[in-house]
């Protein structure tokens, strides 16, 4: 939408007039809780040969599994779902893709202002 590249745009700014480090590209965001095999896959099978990448994920155990304490009026509407997101990235077909598009992992904390 063009209020998204609006936003995106202007950020992109900021970004390099304070000059921070970012990944090139980020991926995820309109696919949250369903980062599965085919998703990942298409995704991973467009990207450049250079350059890093971030994808958003944010996989959780199932509801009651965990020791989190929601806050008051907090209410996730995929929290039935994330628990197959963390299924499938903790899965071998999930390193198997990766290593077959020949993706290295990395940490955020890794980037270096270019």
């Amino acid at each position: 939408s063009s209020l998204k590249h609006r936003y995106a745009s202007r950020l992109a700014r900021i970004v390099r007039r304070e000059k921070l480090s970012t990944p090139h590209r980020y991926f995820g965001t309109s696919h949250v809780a369903r980062i599965l095999e085919p998703i990942l896959s298409h995704y991973l099978s467009r990207l450049p040969d250079r350059g890093l990448s971030e994808i958003c994920l944010h996989p959780a155990t199932l509801p009651g599994t965990h020791t989190l304490v929601d806050a008051p009026g907090w209410e996730d509407p995929f929290e039935t779902v994330r628990p197959r997101e963390l299924q499938f990235i903790e899965s071998p077909e999930c390193f198997e893709l990766l290593r077959s598009q020949r993706i290295r992992l990395g940490r955020l904390r890794s980037l270096v202002a270019t």
